[in-house]
């Protein structure tokens, strides 16, 4: 994983992006700002945000129903990172 990242968050709520792959659901993240615009582009308004590695996974943890994150520069073959 990279140690910059883009995460996707709804704008005006505390709700972010995420993505269900093989029976997991993980926080969205992309190494690229335009990676991410590509993906949010038929999302309700979306603010797209830098943050670390290591901030992408504290909020997956503190979000229950997250088990992971997931880079998702490769919708086909997403690269996942458990936190649970």
């Amino acid at each position: 994983f990279p140690d910059s990242l883009f995460i996707l968050k709804e704008k005006n709520s505390n709700l972010y992006g995420y993505y269900h792959y093989n029976g997991d659901n993980g926080l969205a993240v992309f190494s690229t700002k335009e990676r991410a615009v590509t993906f949010a582009e038929f999302l309700p308004p979306i603010d797209i945000l830098a943050t670390t590695f290591n901030g992408a996974l504290d909020i997956a943890k503190a979000i229950k129903h997250l088990t992971c994150i997931m880079l998702l520069d490769d919708l086909k073959n997403p690269l996942v990172h458990f936190v649970r």
